[in-house]
């Protein structure tokens, strides 16, 4: 992406309140992930993470209207679904 160090500045300066929500969030979804990986067994918290990932990718093609890499789109939700499904057969 060009100029992504100026973009990102720009962004944090204009929007901190978004960009500090957005970081908190992320960092609270590791935790729960975590936390999640201690409860049950890894294998059923990673197909539940990889199905999250998907309804990411979904919502931001739907929603946001994202156009651009759909290819790399569509082959990182091919991929996360065949590794949930080998992960649940094995």
């Amino acid at each position: 992406m060009p100029n992504a160090l100026a973009r990102i500045k720009k962004l944090s300066l204009a929007d901190w309140p978004r960009v500090l929500l957005a970081c908190s969030l992320g960092a609270f979804a590791n935790l729960v992930l975590f936390l999640a990986l201690t409860l049950r067994d890894a294998s059923s918290v990673l197909v539940i993470s990889e199905v999250f990932l998907i309804i990411v990718l979904v919502g931001e093609h739907i929603i946001l209207k994202e156009q651009e890499y759909l290819w790399v789109k569509l082959v990182s939700i091919t991929l996360a679904v065949a590794g949930a499904v080998l992960i649940q057969i094995s």
